[in-house]
């Protein structure tokens, strides 16, 4: 079973009080989906989080730590069991498509016409290609029961 976020600190900053809504967030949506966590991933994550029960250091570090951690926990979950929060393939696969196919589209009109416009025309190109390609990643997901109702902050 998963432990509960218990955090004992003084730093209350907006920025801090997120962080940690959102990894309680997440921790809720990993206790309602019904795939069973294994153990020795059970027992990371209590680690993980009883390193932060009684943090000693400055407000900045300690968000740091809560970011590292949020990320750190949902790699783990899409790495061992395929577990994903909603929207997670569109948001990479967007940046994805900007790169891996709007610039080279818009560098390739540049060179067949020798105008520079045609290069900003490439990534809305390529961003539509890279949210389609996440769209269709995260339904299948859905379908197969890999994502959990959890929408990042």
């Amino acid at each position: 079973m998963i432990n509960e976020l218990d955090i004992h600190t003084n730093f209350k900053s907006e920025k801090t009080v997120q962080s940690l809504h959102r990894i309680e967030a997440y921790l809720e949506a990993l206790k309602m989906h019904d795939t069973p966590i294994p153990e020795p991933i059970e027992k990371e994550i209590n680690k993980e989080l009883a390193s932060l029960s009684f943090f000693d250091g400055s407000e900045s570090e300690l968000q740091f730590k809560l970011f590292a951690l949020y990320d750190h926990l949902k790699k783990m979950m899409a790495a061992e069991l395929k577990l994903v929060p909603k929207n997670h393939y569109q948001s990479i696969w967007m940046s994805l498509g900007l790169s891996v196919f709007g610039l080279p589209v818009g560098l390739l009109w540049y060179f067949m016409t020798d105008n520079v416009a045609y290069i900003a025309l490439g990534l809305p190109i390529g961003l539509l290609i890279g949210m389609s390609v996440g769209i269709n990643l995260d339904r299948k997901a859905e379908r197969e029961g890999r994502q959990l109702d959890f929408t990042p902050m």
